[in-house]
């Protein structure tokens, strides 16, 4: 699991930028050697957050499921919330809204458990893109609120994001 993490960071370290396309493909290549453990499920959620970023949302289906799976097996809360956040992703892409809200908030109950500030404050930001998409504005707004509450004073820009969606 460390190997996989020294790679990762490897990957996004300023030093080795390296071209999105190449960093994709690192992560695949790793995940061929993957076991079947909690460094899977990270590296999975690493490879559909990329692949999303492409909008190569379709292509990632199946590994999301696989990834989901994988975690549910091992229990691994972590990966699980960061995959329901992508398979929440996935959703809205396909317009599937409802559905989008439903993974939103199992990744929220798992963060919220977990206690983890920043992935809490993600999910009230999926929550309220979820929301606006659906037209539902005063949601909207309200898990914009809510986000401010897990948000600390450092972070700055999420703080002034959040503020320039809820005057939107």
């Amino acid at each position: 699991f460390l190997r996989v993490i020294v790679f990762f960071f490897f990957l996004i370290s300023p030093q080795f930028c390296l071209p999105v396309t190449n960093i994709l493909d690192s992560l695949q290549n790793v995940l061929k050697t993957a076991g079947e453990d909690t460094s899977k499920v990270f590296i999975i959620s690493e490879v559909i957050f990329e692949q999303q970023k492409n909008g190569e949302y379709e292509k990632g289906l199946p590994l999301i499921m696989e990834g989901i799976s994988l975690g549910e097996k091992l229990n691994y809360n972590f990966g699980l919330g960061r995959l329901y956040r992508r398979m929440g992703d996935y959703k809205i892409h396909n317009e599937k809204i409802e559905e989008a809200i439903s993974w939103f908030n199992k990744s929220l109950e798992i963060e919220k458990i977990a206690g983890r500030r920043i992935e809490i404050s993600s999910c009230y930001e999926k929550l309220s893109e979820a929301f606006l998409w659906n037209e539902q504005y005063a949601s909207a707004l309200e898990m914009n609120l809510m986000r401010l509450d897990f948000l600390a004073p450092e972070d700055t820009v999420d703080v002034i994001q959040t503020y320039f969606f809820m005057g939107w």
